[in-house]
């Protein structure tokens, strides 16, 4: 297959697709997941744009696994702030799990939360570096503590708190799939999911 110049770029002189392409081919060529990571990162590096995503897509015409790849121009976000928050939020998505995904969302007066799910099930991904007591200047158990005063903090507010760590989330899906799906269950059952304390917010 030949491609177009428009779409390649020059990095330590090899010739290589662009930003907007390589998203887009991770995106169709490996998984829906693979690539919003991929387009969160370049979005948020302002590596690329939405329009150009949209507009290399548009261009590469009929192509394999180009729904997946509309699927993850649609949800991209410049607001995650890990791979790990991008592909929790991919395989929530995909999973169809509650009805709005928010990263990044905004706990007041100044606490952000991963990933936030219909206003009331918050999903934290914890990073192995956060507890090796030194990436952060903190010792493991000072870590420790900090998250669980965090934790205790947004379950104050009314919400489902959530934790997985990348490992869980790349091979044991299925049990976190389906724990978050009990714990949406659980809100719904008190009739919670459409009037809880943070329906209908936004990220911001």
């Amino acid at each position: 297959m030949t491609l177009p110049t428009g779409m390649l770029t020059q990095c330590m002189e090899t010739r290589c697709t662009d930003v907007s392409r390589t998203c887009i081919d991770i995106a169709r060529l490996h998984s829906f997941e693979e690539g919003l990571v991929a387009m969160d990162s370049a979005l948020r590096q302002q590596l690329t744009t939405r329009e150009q995503l949209t507009r290399t897509l548009t261009a590469m015409g009929r192509v394999k696994g180009a729904k997946n790849a509309r699927l993850a121009i649609k949800h991209a976000s410049a607001l995650s702030e890990s791979p790990f928050e991008s592909y929790f939020r991919g395989i929530a998505i995909a999973e169809k799990l509650g009805r709005k995904i928010v990263p990044q969302f905004v706990i007041p007066p100044n606490l952000r939360a991963d990933v936030c799910i219909d206003g009331a099930v918050v999903v934290e991904i914890d990073g192995g570096t956060k507890y090796d007591g030194s990436t952060y200047g903190k010792s493991a158990e000072q870590t420790i503590l900090a998250e669980r005063q965090r934790e205790k903090f947004i379950q104050n507010q009314g919400l489902m708190v959530l934790r997985y760590s990348p490992r869980e989330l790349l091979m044991d899906r299925e049990r976190v799939v389906s724990e978050v799906r009990h714990a949406l269950e659980m809100v719904q059952s008190k009739g919670s999911q459409a009037n809880g304390p943070f329906a209908g917010r936004r990220a911001s």
